[in-house]
């Protein structure tokens, strides 16, 4: 099969992803995350042919950017852009993904903003049969008919696997143009606070054994591993930066922007657990809590969220909202900031404490371009941001049928635009 090349002009001129808005409102800002943009996408969509409406993560991008360029919002992006850093097959030139991303949202580039998350950070080239497809609606026995035809599936050593998703020579970030150390800004006039939560904790020592160990529980039981790949976090240096940002002064609430979550579970969490901050670590792993999250600098980012929401430090108490992606699903957390007892919360709820400084807001947002496929009933799409709270876009829902994923079309409430 002649190799797939991306299909950027085509995709920004053909039709936009159907898009359901679950209520009406007027945003200030745009929040997407988990683009995951690479070539690889557009060679598995030309194998996949006569299969059905594979998710394509370019073409997803794509619709969004249309969707973007009628309206005059500022963009955030929480990270993971890029799915790996370039795309390169049977030892060819590599294929920049970072530069089809940036053609992308050209656009809109002059209202978008981005953090890096653990896939920026990837320097290498993906590698089917090492990592897996299972962020698009593909089960495993058609992957393993479309494998041969998609590519990518020659094995690699294992030094040299990891090697390939570690950050490139060219520097962690090459080509990066966002926000790489602790800054603040105001898209849409939201205090924001924007952090790196840098590359893959299992390149550590303690993650790569964690990660080992999961993996071969999972083998032992039979079934198939629902792995926690965490980012690495913000470390003493970005917490000595973020302190030497100060108070912010003003009203509203702060939003504080980070790749992944302090805490998330692989289902739903039990309520009532009262988190500390000098104990977090252990706490989450103790409670369930640390599926997909920041290995480190929880605690200490749980302390200063805590510190804004009660007005410690000589500032007015604010309402504090930490947004994440990187777990592929949107959930809500509530956390009293006087106790820390945290709980689990729909949107509706999440929404009716957005301006009370008394309630830290936690939420992980839509993917933009990947679903999780341990989730039953995955969703893509993004977040809104307006002065009554966060709103779901969703752009394309799937249900779980046996081990297929079946889309689901717009309700009946819903407004197709």
């Amino acid at each position: 099969m002649a190799h797939a090349t991306p299909h950027w002009s085509a995709a920004l001129g053909g039709a936009v992803s159907q898009v359901v808005e679950l209520s009406g409102r007027s945003p200030g800002l745009v929040v997407m995350s988990d683009a995951h943009v690479g070539a690889f996408w557009d060679r598995v969509a030309e194998a996949a042919q006569g299969v059905g409406d594979v998710i394509n993560p370019n073409r997803e991008l794509a619709g969004f950017v249309a969707r973007m360029g009628a309206r005059d919002l500022p963009v955030v992006s929480l990270g993971d852009a890029v799915d790996y850093a370039v795309d390169a097959y049977d030892g060819g030139p590599g294929i920049d993904n970072r530069d089809l991303f940036y053609r992308a949202i050209a656009p809109i580039e002059g209202r978008f903003a981005e953090i890096p998350g653990n896939h920026d950070h990837r320097g290498g080239a993906y590698n089917l049969r090492a990592w897996g497809l299972e962020h698009v609606n593909l089960d495993r026995d058609t992957l393993k008919r479309l494998a041969p035809r998609i590519g990518h599936t020659r094995l690699r050593a294992p030094w040299r696997e990891l090697g390939a998703i570690r950050p490139g020579a060219g520097g962690a970030l090459a080509g990066f143009r966002g926000v790489q150390s602790p800054a603040r800004r105001r898209p849409g006039g939201f205090d924001c606070v924007m952090l790196n939560a840098h590359g893959d904790g299992f390149l550590h020592p303690a993650g790569l054994a964690r990660l080992g160990w999961r993996a071969a529980g999972a083998r032992l039981a039979g079934r198939r591993a629902n792995l926690s790949i965490d980012c690495l976090g913000p470390g003493p240096d970005d917490l000595a930066a973020l302190d030497r940002l100060g108070p912010l002064t003003g009203a509203g609430p702060v939003l504080t922007l980070v790749h992944a979550p302090l805490v998330a579970a692989r289902r739903r969490l039990c309520d009532g657990v009262q988190l500390d901050p000098v104990r977090f670590a252990a706490q989450r792993r103790r409670h369930g809590l640390d599926h997909h999250v920041i290995a480190r600098g929880g605690g200490a980012l749980l302390a200063r969220l805590r510190a804004g929401a009660l007005g410690q430090g000589g500032a007015a108490p604010r309402s504090q909202v930490l947004l994440a992606g990187h777990t592929h699903r949107a959930r809500y957390h509530l956390v009293d900031a006087a106790s820390l007892t945290l709980r689990e919360v729909d949107l509706p709820t999440f929404n009716a404490a957005w301006g009370d400084p008394g309630q830290i807001k936690m939420a992980t947002v839509l993917p933009l371009g990947v679903i999780d496929s341990h989730d039953d009933t995955p969703r893509l799409g993004w977040a809104e941001i307006g002065a009554d709270g966060l709103h779901e876009v969703v752009s394309r829902s799937f249900v779980r049928r046996g081990a297929r994923f079946a889309e689901v079309a717009a309700g009946p409430g819903a407004r197709a635009v």
